[in-house]
């Protein structure tokens, strides 16, 4: 955000698919929250996207999402650089159209698009990036897990309430914790 911040030609946007929020977990609603914050970076807004809309203005149907892809790749365009970060990608209801959305996206071979994707470990999801995205972190590696103790361990001794529990108490949190953990 700080580097994005003070370049006009350089934007973020990010979207987090919310297992709570029905609106917040299909590909529409991905697609046109990053239309939405790519806009709000541009100065004026896109010619293609002021015929999209008045194109569109008296009719009783939406927009179609083929379209919107389209406008989609018509906005990245106008930038030098757009950093996109889809978090938990896993909690999409339509986790297949999102998957195939994304490849779009790395089909363009737009060299100013960097997407940065996190999402619990699904086969299906691990099978579709294998080939579109050479560089993956698996954050349910053990130097995580590490991490994780040491604040776990760090709460647990420091925290005025947990601090006052039995030790044998906190060792029986402090197994369950990082036993379930998985990197997160």
């Amino acid at each position: 955000m700080h580097f994005c911040k003070p370049l006009p030609q350089v934007a973020l946007a990010f979207f987090y698919f919310d297992f709570n929020d029905t609106k917040k977990r299909t590909s529409s609603s991905l697609i046109r929250s990053l239309i939405t914050q790519l806009c709000s970076k541009c100065e004026t807004i896109p010619q293609f996207l002021l015929e999209l809309y008045q194109s569109h203005l008296n009719s009783s149907k939406g927009i179609d999402d083929d379209v919107l892809v389209e406008a989609f790749r018509e906005l990245l365009r106008t930038f030098k650089g757009v950093y996109i970060v889809l978090d938990a990608l896993d909690e999409s209801s339509e986790c297949k159209d999102v998957l195939r959305f994304i490849e779009n996206v790395q089909d363009w071979s737009l060299s100013q698009v960097h997407l940065l994707i996190t999402s619990r470990q699904w086969t299906e999801i691990e099978e579709s990036f294998e080939i579109i995205i050479p560089d993956r972190i698996c954050l349910q590696d053990s130097k995580i897990n590490q991490d994780i103790v040491i604040y776990i361990e760090e709460k647990l001794a420091n925290d005025k309430v947990m601090a006052k529990w039995p030790q044998d108490v906190r060792q029986q949190v402090r197994n369950k914790l990082v036993a379930e953990a998985q990197g997160m």
